[in-house]
Protein backbone atom coordinates (compact mmCIF):
# COMPACT_ATOMS: atom_id res chain seq x y z
CA UNK A 1 0.00 0.00 0.00
CA UNK A 2 1.50 3.28 -0.72
CA UNK A 3 1.81 5.84 2.19
CA UNK A 4 -0.63 8.52 0.14
CA UNK A 5 -3.23 5.91 -0.31
CA UNK A 6 -2.95 5.70 3.44
CA UNK A 7 -3.21 9.30 4.19
CA UNK A 8 -5.89 9.72 1.72
CA UNK A 9 -8.04 8.10 4.38
CA UNK A 10 -6.92 9.81 7.10
CA UNK A 11 -10.05 11.75 8.98
CA UNK A 12 -7.31 14.41 9.68
CA UNK A 13 -5.78 14.59 6.21
CA UNK A 14 -5.28 18.45 4.68
CA UNK A 15 -8.30 17.68 2.01
CA UNK A 16 -10.74 16.41 4.60
CA UNK A 17 -9.65 19.28 7.14
CA UNK A 18 -10.04 21.75 4.40
CA UNK A 19 -13.78 20.19 3.48
CA UNK A 20 -15.10 20.46 6.52
CA UNK A 21 -13.61 24.68 6.76
CA UNK A 22 -15.52 25.27 3.60
CA UNK A 23 -18.50 23.32 4.58
CA UNK A 24 -18.96 24.91 7.92
CA UNK A 25 -17.78 28.50 6.44
CA UNK A 26 -20.97 27.94 3.78
CA UNK A 27 -23.27 27.08 6.15
CA UNK A 28 -22.87 29.79 8.41
CA UNK A 29 -22.66 32.51 5.47
CA UNK A 30 -26.21 30.57 4.18
CA UNK A 31 -27.49 30.88 7.99
CA UNK A 32 -26.08 34.38 8.86
CA UNK A 33 -25.37 36.29 5.89
CA UNK A 34 -22.53 38.57 6.84
CA UNK A 35 -22.59 38.62 10.61
CA UNK A 36 -21.59 35.07 9.67
CA UNK A 37 -17.72 36.30 10.68
CA UNK A 38 -19.11 37.22 14.18
CA UNK A 39 -20.37 34.07 14.70
CA UNK A 40 -17.42 32.21 13.71
CA UNK A 41 -15.46 34.32 16.45
CA UNK A 42 -17.66 33.72 19.01
CA UNK A 43 -16.93 29.55 18.05
CA UNK A 44 -13.26 30.17 17.44
CA UNK A 45 -13.25 31.77 21.10
CA UNK A 46 -15.21 29.46 22.62
CA UNK A 47 -13.42 27.19 20.96
CA UNK A 48 -9.87 28.32 21.91
CA UNK A 49 -10.68 28.61 25.96
CA UNK A 50 -12.05 24.83 26.10
CA UNK A 51 -15.73 25.53 25.62
CA UNK A 52 -16.29 23.66 22.23
CA UNK A 53 -14.05 20.31 21.76
CA UNK A 54 -12.99 20.07 18.63
CA UNK A 55 -11.77 16.93 16.38
CA UNK A 56 -9.08 19.53 14.67
CA UNK A 57 -8.05 22.08 16.90
CA UNK A 58 -8.37 25.58 15.30
CA UNK A 59 -11.09 24.41 13.01
CA UNK A 60 -12.89 27.10 13.45
CA UNK A 61 -10.24 30.00 13.22
CA UNK A 62 -10.01 28.84 10.06
CA UNK A 63 -13.59 29.28 9.50
CA UNK A 64 -13.84 32.61 10.77
CA UNK A 65 -10.78 33.53 8.65
CA UNK A 66 -12.15 31.86 5.30
CA UNK A 67 -15.36 33.99 6.06
CA UNK A 68 -13.56 36.75 6.40
CA UNK A 69 -11.41 36.91 3.20
CA UNK A 70 -15.26 35.78 1.85
CA UNK A 71 -16.84 38.97 2.71
CA UNK A 72 -13.47 41.15 2.35
CA UNK A 73 -12.08 40.24 -1.17
CA UNK A 74 -14.32 43.03 -2.51
CA UNK A 75 -12.62 44.98 -0.48
CA UNK A 76 -8.91 44.85 -1.92
CA UNK A 77 -8.65 47.64 -4.40
CA UNK A 78 -8.02 46.80 -7.98
CA UNK A 79 -4.61 47.50 -9.27
CA UNK A 80 -4.14 50.17 -12.26
CA UNK A 81 -2.12 48.86 -14.77
CA UNK A 82 -1.86 52.27 -16.88
CA UNK A 83 0.53 53.49 -14.35
CA UNK A 84 2.94 50.49 -15.33
CA UNK A 85 6.83 51.65 -15.58
CA UNK A 86 7.79 52.10 -18.72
Amino acid sequence: MHLATLFAAWPFSPRNTEARVLTDADALMKIWGDAAHKVAANLAWREDIGLIKVSEPGHWTRVTQEIGRRLHSNDIPAVDMSLRAA
